[in-house]
């Protein structure tokens, strides 16, 4: 059997998905938002305060970003080629957010994820957030694919990504270490086939 790994020039739509990440610790400042009821959010009934409020929470979701939506051919079941991906692209990034929780940037996002949910403050991060602007991210990856028995022959390359929402503002910050990198199909669902990256 062989197998090839090519580039594919964005014939395939990726299918993205995030999930919204609910903290174990509330915030006091946003203690009081959660006893709003639904009905009164929709209905527009919040008092001036409790809408300002509403606002102004602060709304995190897990998910991944296709690398510039590079997608990779490969064909033969069972066997493995290797492929490298090296791009610049125009994201937040990661290390804004793990700084707030001094984490290593080559943490994966489940350990980002864990002290943000166990955060009772939050303030730090909400001013973290607020002043990240988008830059350039260098991604510099090789991995190892191997093909299926499913007839997938198209598969994205993702990373882990945190999106932020406050006030109406999303913003999506995107890791760039191999221990946050993926392989997916076209649908967003796992790639059934072997994806490894290689140091």
């Amino acid at each position: 059997m062989t197998a090839q790994v090519k580039e594919v020039a964005g014939s395939v739509m990726y299918v993205e998905r995030y999930s919204l990440v609910v903290p174990v610790a509330v915030p006091t400042e946003e203690a009081a938002i959660t006893t709003v009821s639904l009905d009164a959010v929709q209905s527009g009934d919040l008092s001036p305060a409790a809408a300002a409020q509403e606002q102004q929470k602060l709304q995190v979701f897990s998910g991944k970003r296709a690398v510039s939506r590079y997608g990779v051919e490969v064909e033969g079941s069972g066997a493995s080629a290797e492929g490298r991906i090296k791009v610049r692209g125009r994201f937040h990034s990661h290390r804004t957010l793990y700084d707030v929780y001094g984490l290593p940037a080559s943490d994966r996002i489940q350990v980002w994820l864990f002290n943000y949910s166990h955060d009772s403050s939050r303030s730090e991060l909400r001013e973290a957030i607020n002043d990240s602007v988008v830059g350039n991210v260098d991604i510099d990856l090789k991995f190892r694919l191997t093909g299926n028995d499913f007839g997938i022959t198209s598969v994205f390359v993702t990373f882990e990504a945190i999106r932020t929402q406050i006030a109406g503002v999303t913003k999506d910050f995107v890791t760039n270490n191999s221990e946050n990198a993926k392989a997916v199909s076209p649908d967003g669902s796992p790639y059934p086939g072997g994806f490894e990256p290689i140091p």
